[in-house]
């Protein structure tokens, strides 16, 4: 085994010299490794500690092979992880000139096995001659030291970083701690904007406010801070002249190095953290990895602090919406309601807020404005292609930055089923905060809530008037009926219902051509006026609805939303036209008939050249008087009719004996009768007086026989009942003659309505007979009605009520 040279070791004045085996002994027992080389680096000497750090078993395999075989077994690198030449390892520094070095080296066997950390010290030993005799190298295990320093300083970060809750709060505390951490003289924390492509300086520790006020938003990819965010690597930066900068900030702050970490979450960049100094070269490769590890710690801080952050912002957000559509819902007068949204928006979301609508011409009219101080933008033209009037053009929002001396703005547009109505104004001027996409959100979501309450409010008063006009339009005789342009029912009122019998359940909603019959006709037919104010000219035609057929005086006027189309029923103006129009008929053929009969028989009396004997003379003169009276009854009829149309006849109530009237009718009638008929006179047994005027008693009567015989052509029994029913007294004439068909019946007693002379064997008539017994019945108090089987005779009846104070017959024994 080499020894070390005797001469090497010297002792101090005036004592006794240190032997060799004493030194080795001192030396073997340390916990230091010592090792010594020569001037050409042969090992010389080495302790048992240098053996153990080598991970050799002894010292004499220190000795036996050369320094570079045993760097071979190892990754040498420094305590930052970067990777060490040989020349830059202590001892060889000191083989190279320098008196002593010293540095923190990680070893770790290329063979496997731990790492550990040693604090290496080389100093040089001189011989009497001044040159270099031998290179001393001292090696002291740090690794436990290493990793506890490490953990303590990370373990002030993170117990930094658990203690705030909000971003505002935390930056501030976690950037001072790094400062001490790192001894450094800034800080910062750089933040990826909303926009994900640029980053903000948000939160500095150290730097001067003059620096800070120059900050501006970095690209991703651009300078140092975008570089780092891009790549996802941390950067070392012993000297700030030699790379790229956007921000002046840091040169401003006399920074002179830094390290630079990417916060990344979950593989996800949200910012970038640095600390500089104004000392070139301050940062070593083991800072840079505990700035990475405490990165980690920072990421989580700040996500969790800006999540709390946008829990309470979210909160107060709700908060606010709440309270807003609160405003909003409280009235239907929305000019109150969105001034008071400006109010209250000016407390909680902006320094300055106005509302603008879109009047009814177009242009732009401001509604509400609530100012806190604040230097507000100035209104804009509505032909201007930016502010209001482009957001009231587009109905996009937008979010506007460092424009017209504010910090930022947002114009959301009041929309409200695809109409934009107006816009909302929200400006910031002095808080030094900017509007982001989820204050833009709220802005819209409100300016939304806003566009729902002005409709409604809008709506309901359309309602108000719609409603007032279909109250109107319900009340009117006249059906009225709104066809869109598209050809849909869209309005059908009552009137419509009861003219038509189509409900509007049937009708609305559905093409008019589909839902009423013969529209098609109606609308080739029926022109439409353009001009409300002007009088439509109005169209007359029929329509079949079902089984009827209706007479429809119809008008057509253009609306905003269509065609209002009303219509007037004149079927029965109509019928009733026809009826008089063949009463003039009837009544002149009625009146000819016997007047020439009268004319003819006349005639024939005065005639000189014929000689009649007393038979010939007295049937002349019977077809004069028969004739006569037939002509007398028909203008009675007439007069009847017209005494009661214009209700000139006057009707005397009185205590009648029912038996008595009916009598002399049935008497009379038999003067007169067929020889093939028959008249019957039935009473029921006690029948009590009748309430009635007499002399229209007997006119019903006469009537009601009259028709019995005249539709008994064949002959047979006509019979006239009285009998008690409840309290009236009924009055039937019955007969087994040509009957009256079942449709025909419930017009049968309609003012100059005639059943089909074919129906009846050609018997003729004025059609007034019947109508003048339902008058008179209905003036007395009664009811009239005809049952009838076609062929099988008819019965027609009326009841009229009992006489007061007349006693009610005793029920029949029995």
């Amino acid at each position: 085994m080499s020894k070390l040279a005797p001469e090497g070791i010297t002792a101090a004045p005036g004592s006794a010299a240190i032997s060799r085996e004493d030194l080795e002994a001192i030396l073997g027992r340390i916990d230091e490794g010592v090792s010594v080389q020569t001037p050409d680096g042969r090992i010389v000497y080495a302790n048992d500690a240098a053996a153990r750090l080598l991970g050799l078993d002894s010292r004499d395999e220190v000795l036996s092979a050369p320094m570079r075989e045993h760097r071979s077994r190892f990754a040498i690198s420094d305590v930052s992880g970067r990777p060490l030449e040989p020349a830059e390892l202590p001892g060889e520094r000191v083989r190279a000139g320098a008196d002593q070095a010293e540095l923190l080296v990680r070893f770790k066997p290329t063979a496997g096995g731990e790492e550990h950390v040693s604090l290496v010290r080389a100093l040089r030993v001189l011989g009497d001659d001044g040159e270099l005799r031998y290179v001393v190298s001292l090696f002291r295990a740090v690794t436990e030291e290493h990793a506890a320093e490490t953990l303590r300083r990370l373990g002030q970060v993170t117990e930094t970083a658990l203690s705030h809750f909000s971003l505002r709060d935390l930056a501030p505390a976690l950037l001072d701690e790094l400062r001490t951490v790192f001894a450094a003289d800034t800080a910062a924390i750089l933040l990826l904007e909303d926009d994900g492509a640029h980053l903000m300086m948000r939160i500095t520790v150290g730097f001067s406010e003059e620096a800070v006020s120059h900050a501006v938003p970095v690209p991703l990819g651009k300078g140092m801070a975008g570089r780092v965010a891009a790549s996802r690597q941390t950067w070392v930066v012993e000297d700030l002249d030699e790379i790229e900068l956007v921000s002046p900030v840091l040169r401003a702050s006399g920074i002179r190095s830094l390290i630079a970490v990417p916060l990344l979450l979950e593989d996800r960049i949200i910012g970038v953290v640095h600390v500089g100094s104004r000392e070139r070269q301050h940062f070593g490769g083991e800072d840079a990895r505990l700035m990475e590890l405490i990165s980690d710690r920072i990421t989580l801080a700040v996500n969790h602090s800006a999540l709390l952050d946008a829990e309470r912002e979210a909160q107060e957000r709700l908060a606010f919406l709440g309270e807003a559509s609160a405003i909003l819902a409280s009235s239907l007068d929305y000019d109150d309601t969105l001034s008071r949204i400006a109010t209250l928006a000016l407390s909680r979301f902006a320094e300055w807020c106005a509302v603008d609508m879109v009047r009814d011409d177009g242009s732009i009219g401001r509604l509400a404005t609530a100012d806190g101080g604040a230097a507000p933008t100035p209104e804009l033209d509505r032909d201007d292609d930016a502010g209001v009037p482009l957001v009231l053009r587009t109905g996009e929002p937008e979010l506007l930055f460092e424009m017209l001396g504010v910090d930022s703005a947002i114009i959301a547009p009041i929309v409200s089923r695809g109409r934009v109505l107006g816009a909302i104004s929200f400006v910031r001027t002095t808080d030094g905060k900017s509007y982001s996409a989820a204050d833009l959100e709220l802005a819209r979501d409100l300016a939304r809530r806003a566009g729902i309450a002005v409709d409604n409010a809008q709506l309901y008063r359309a309602a108000e008037e719609r409603a007032q006009a279909a109250r109107v339009l319900a009340s009117v005789g006249d059906g009225v009926v709104l066809i869109d342009r598209a050809g849909i029912v869209r309005y059908w009122n009552r009137a419509a219902e009861t003219i038509t019998g189509l409900a509007g359940a049937a009708v609305i909603d559905r093409t008019a051509a589909d839902a009423i019959p013969g529209w098609k006709e109606v609308i080739q037919r029926v022109p439409v006026s353009f001009d409300a104010a002007a009088a439509p000219r109005a169209q007359s035609l029929p329509l079949a609805v079902g089984e009827r057929e209706l007479w429809l005086s119809v008008t057509g006027v253009a609306v905003v939303d269509g065609t209002v189309y009303a219509f007037r029923d004149l079927t029965e103006e109509r019928a009733l036209e026809s009826m008089k129009a063949e009463f003039v008929s009837t009544v002149s053929h009625e009146l000819r008939t016997p007047l020439a009969a009268i004319y003819g028989a006349a005639m024939t009396l005065r005639r000189d050249d014929i000689l009649l004997d007393l038979d010939q003379n007295a049937t002349l003169l019977n077809v004069i008087t028969n004739e006569s009276d037939r002509l007398a009854r028909t203008v009675n009829a007439i007069l009847w009719a017209s005494r009661l149309d214009t209700d000139a006849l006057a009707t005397t109530i009185e205590t009648c004996d029912a038996e008595l009237l009916a009598r002399e009718v049935v008497d009379a009638q038999r003067i007169h009768l067929p020889e093939n008929v028959r008249l019957e006179f039935v009473v029921e047994d006690g029948l009590p007086p009748v309430a009635a005027d007499a002399d229209k008693v007997r006119q019903v009567l006469v009537n009601l026989v009259d028709n019995a015989v005249k539709y008994s052509p064949d002959g047979g029994e006509v019979r006239l009942e009285l009998a008690k029913e409840g309290r009236s007294i009924r009055f039937a004439v019955t007969d087994h003659g040509l009957g009256i068909p079942y449709r025909e019946q419930r017009r049968i007693f309609d003012k100059f309505y005639r059943l089909d002379p074919d129906m009846t064997r050609g018997i003729g008539g004025t059609g007034l007979g019947l109508f003048i017994c339902r008058e008179l019945v209905q003036r007395m108090a009664g009811r009239i009605w005809v049952t009838s089987e076609p062929g099988g005779g008819s019965t027609f009846a009326f009841e009229l009520p009992k006489a007061e104070g007349t006693p009610a017959s005793p029920a029949p024994l029995g």
